[in-house]
């Protein structure tokens, strides 16, 4: 037997419903408890990236004139320009200084001119939105060693990447990477 709807009985379910809506929007967004963030906070990324670099036996060769790290955008992406800037602001509020003591340069390098700026520094950092594989394959070729945060970024050929996991933050290595693209890790480190 089926039975038929009247308009105030669709009224009252449509009230109900908007109601329910409306109370779960107050809750404001819901994540799963054991949900992790994304990306490791910029300070974190900064701070893991001196700690790295002494354990590549290659870097004092190739800072020998002075320390310069370049961090590698997307000009053209609002996302990948406000992670650079961010980097930047962590970088400065750093004051971080080489091992001989001097501090270290920080140049900012929009994707599409990685070529003409990469062989210049000592070290790249790619942010969000810069395409990892075709960036990786430039910089291996130039034997300029580059990081990211981002897992993926070492599956496209990114040598290390510093990712979050179960609420601390890791070292990813892809050793064939960091072989090609001119670093010689320290036993230590691997």
């Amino acid at each position: 037997m089926s039975r038929s709807t009247t308009g105030s009985d669709r009224l009252l379910r449509k009230r109900a419903f908007l109601a329910a809506l409306w109370a779960l929007s107050a809750l404001g967004p819901v994540r799963p408890a054991l949900a992790e963030e994304d990306v490791l906070p910029v300070s974190t990324q900064v701070s893991l990236l001196f700690k790295v670099l002494p354990y590549d036996r290659g870097f004092a060769a190739r800072a020998a004139d002075g320390v310069t790290v370049g961090v590698v955008f997307a000009p053209r992406q609002d996302a990948s320009r406000i992670e650079k800037a961010a980097f930047v602001t962590a970088f400065g509020d750093a004051q971080r200084r080489a091992p001989s003591g001097e501090l270290v340069k920080l140049v900012e390098i929009p994707e599409d001119r990685l070529e003409a700026f990469a062989p210049a520094c000592d070290a790249l950092f790619l942010v969000d939105g810069v395409d990892y594989a075709s960036a990786a394959a430039l910089l291996a070729r130039l034997h300029v060693p580059s990081f990211a945060a981002a897992e993926a970024a070492t599956s496209h050929g990114v040598p290390i990447a510093f990712v979050p996991r179960n609420g601390r933050p890791r070292i990813l290595l892809n050793g064939a990477a960091a072989t090609d693209a001119g670093m010689v890790l320290d036993a230590r480190f691997v």
